[in-house]
């Protein structure tokens, strides 16, 4: 075999494991939330950008337009609370604690998420400059995508541990979550992909 071709074969191999990925339904309830369409659109992309790395696909829907008596072969959902949206002058909140959480039992993780955008958004603007403003639903969208990989991370692994690097380590801060290209590291990848072959996601979405 030509080097060219041992190449080929070589680069290939991690994409021919990713297309044998199951695709992921993400229900995303954003009732309870202010956003900006804009936002959700980056969100989506930056999510799938990150998670696309480990094969994953992901389809999204608004809880809302999921059809009566649906089915999915896996599913994970979200609910978003807060205001979502960066502004010059926010009003000041108490951003302590979690950004976003995966609900569990009996340390088993469970394929329902909440995005809490209050304590996200003061946790960006204490490191947005003055020009971010102008692509401010931009950066929220990216930082919102980050943490829904976070997340996503650990209802397909099942998994509430971290890794060392990457966007499942154990906290993320504001300079992680828009600057930059953050990623899966190698062991990140490798736990997802794993998971493929152990278990499917099943959740009613309700």
């Amino acid at each position: 075999m030509s080097h060219a071709r041992l190449l080929w074969f070589l680069v290939s191999l991690p994409l021919m494991a990713a297309a044998a990925a199951p695709p992921l339904t993400v229900v995303l309830d954003l009732r309870g939330a202010r956003y900006e369409d804009r936002s959700i659109r980056e969100m989506e992309a930056e999510a799938q950008r990150i998670l696309s790395q480990a094969g994953l696909r992901l389809d999204w829907i608004r809880k809302e337009d999921v059809p009566q008596f649906a089915q999915f072969d896996s599913l994970v959902l979200f609910r978003f609370t807060g205001n979502c949206v960066i502004e010059p002058n926010p009003m000041m909140f108490d951003e302590r604690g979690p950004l976003a959480f995966t609900s569990s039992s009996d340390e088993t993780v469970l394929p329902f998420g909440e995005v809490r955008c209050d304590r996200l958004r003061v946790s960006l603007q204490r490191e947005l400059k003055s020009a971010d403003y102008e692509r401010g639903d931009i950066l929220m969208g990216r930082a919102l995508g980050r943490v829904m990989a976070h997340e996503v991370y650990h209802m397909v692994t099942r998994d509430p541990g971290h890794t060392e690097s990457g966007v499942a380590m154990r906290s993320l801060s504001a300079s992680e979550l828009v600057r930059g290209d953050l990623s899966l590291d190698r062991e990140a990848i490798k736990r997802i992909q794993a998971s493929f072959n152990r278990h499917e996601l099943a959740a009613s979405g309700r």
